[in-house]
């Protein structure tokens, strides 16, 4: 593909043209709740830091279901477009009469959780909450319940497809690779048969359960506008193999017609990280049917994506240009291969369908011509790391397009992302020789003002977008990790913090006064 053969379009908004600055933490890590945050109060405790601090954006991971198969991996979502009902908040249930305290004192004696702890209890938290939220839906109910959830179905058509499949996965009480051949996939088959084993009830507590989370989720985003804060998503590249995409639409999927399994799956080529690849088990899409169709199922997800979120990152944009094919049941990602994806055909489409859009990409990792030339060809911001550009050899740092002296404007600059360890960590993992380098580049500083001053490094820097790792504002470091790639644990996805030290939105302030973040 040749940018330079067609009129440059953009698919990003000025939105991404203001010098600005913010903060990545999953309302998962949020302190309160029971046994997770959510989006109750204490996300609007921490919408008011961010306004305190002069914070602009916060940045949240995918906000889909999860499941205890993926060790509620918010990157394996039970769909594309659901929301992730453990994130709901009990207490602002509460207080709309659609559960009583006595409810979720009887809910804890059967299933106790840790209190504001370090870490959230995944493995037991959805035996505790869902018979909870299951409750609440059945207690929604009278003439002006029905008439707002017929208002919700009409604006999210997804939402009956989404909730025929949590209830058969309910049902069968596993993923969709466990169930029956014949119910892998949706069919006029497989339809009859659900229509024997589904309630309507079942079906509707599902509808109202994703009701409730997007009433909770708008109201916060709205709290989040009048405080001056932006609320910033992630929509990554694939939708797990047990979703309720795969299941609904196997004609965008490339799956065995008998068996409903992925014939490939996707994954990363060997690099120097590993020698054997990564295998991440995604189903991988039928790009020519879904050019067929205009696309219509991605030109709707970022539909989607752009009424939930005022800033949208687009994970793993490299594999909009080309991705590595590994047919399933392969042991290593070796024996994968490249395939060609029309990633430009689609953002025409997206283009065409939704206009200017608040995108930026994740372009990150061994990134060809190729790749740099489609997100070009769209305007579109990439992504810049400061650990990055000090991983490897010491003498060749400044080389790397991670450095702080080749970041350009047109970028969005992290002190690390979410499958990062916090500064504190990675400093102190790092061979003494690039140390030293990262040391010299922060004034000489001491090992535990690194953390601190790298901050400050990256709020300077040209970059529009600078945005910061909790931990990292935190100052914390081993421990305080929220993912680990490539290892599949319950140590994943699980952090949460306790509080926020006093002065720190002070100091947080203080930075993005002096280097112009708050405009």
């Amino acid at each position: 593909m040749s940018s330079s053969k067609k009129r440059p379009q953009t698919l990003s908004s000025s939105i991404l043209e203001e010098r600005q600055s913010g903060i990545l933490l999953h309302p998962s890590s949020l302190p309160g709740g029971h046994g997770i945050g959510d989006l109750g109060a204490s996300a609007r405790e921490f919408v008011d830091f961010l306004n305190a601090a002069k914070q602009r954006i916060w940045q949240v991971l995918p906000m889909g279901p999860t499941s205890k198969e993926e060790f509620h991996s918010p990157y394996a979502s039970l769909s594309a477009f659901a929301g992730n009902p453990l994130l709901i908040s009990l207490d602002q249930l509460v207080t709309e009469g659609l559960l009583k305290r006595s409810d979720i004192a009887k809910a804890l004696r059967a299933h106790p959780l840790p209190g504001n702890s370090s870490f959230v209890d995944l493995k037991n938290l959805p035996s505790f909450k869902m018979p909870l939220l299951k409750l609440a839906a059945g207690n929604f109910t009278g003439k002006a319940a029905d008439a707002k959830l017929k208002t919700f179905t009409q604006k999210h058509p997804w939402v009956n497809e989404y909730a025929s499949y949590a209830a058969l996965r309910e049902f069968y009480a596993g993923p969709r690779e466990t169930w029956p051949t014949e119910m892998r996939v949706r069919s006029s088959k497989s339809s009859k048969i659900e229509e024997g084993i589904l309630s309507n009830d079942s079906i509707r507590e599902q509808i109202v359960i994703q009701l409730l989370f997007f009433k909770q989720w708008d109201s916060l985003r709205s709290y989040a506008r009048d405080k001056g804060v932006r609320m910033f998503g992630d929509l990554p590249i694939y939708v797990s193999n047990d979703s309720a995409d795969v299941w609904g639409k196997p004609e965008i999927f490339e799956l065995d017609k008998k068996t409903g399994k992925p014939k490939r799956i996707s994954g990363v080529p060997p690099d120097v990280f590993n020698s054997e690849g990564q295998l991440w088990g995604h189903p991988l899409y039928d790009w020519k049917n879904l050019k067929r169709d205009g696309f219509s199922w991605w030109v709707d997800r970022f539909s989607v994506a752009r009424d939930c979120f005022d800033i949208v990152r687009v994970d793993h944009f490299r594999g909009f240009e080309s991705y590595w094919a590994v047919p399933n049941g392969s042991k290593s990602a070796k024996n994968g291969r490249w395939e060609a994806c029309p990633g430009e055909a689609l953002f025409d489409a997206v283009n065409k369908g939704l206009g200017e859009l608040p995108l930026f990409v994740e372009d990150l990792g061994i990134i060809t011509p190729p790749v740099h030339a489609l997100r070009e060809r769209f305007g579109l911001m990439g992504t810049r790391v400061l650990q990055f550009a000090f991983g490897g050899d010491v003498n060749n740092t400044c080389k790397s397009r991670h450095h702080p002296i080749n970041t350009p404007h047109q970028a969005v600059l992290y002190t690390a992302t979410h499958d990062n360890a916090p500064i504190g960590e990675w400093f102190s993992d790092l061979p003494r020789a690039n140390q030293s380098k990262v040391r010299g580049l922060l004034n000489d500083c001491s090992t535990a003002e690194v953390p601190e001053q790298s901050l400050r490094l990256a709020m300077s820097l040209p970059a529009r977008l600078c945005i910061i790792l909790m931990q990292d504002v935190l100052g914390v470091s081993k421990g305080h990790r929220m993912n680990y790639p490539g290892l599949a644990s319950w140590k994943n996805w699980s952090w949460r913090f306790t509080e926020i030290p006093k002065g720190t939105d002070k100091r947080l302030a203080h930075l993005s006064d002096i280097y112009e973040r708050n405009r």
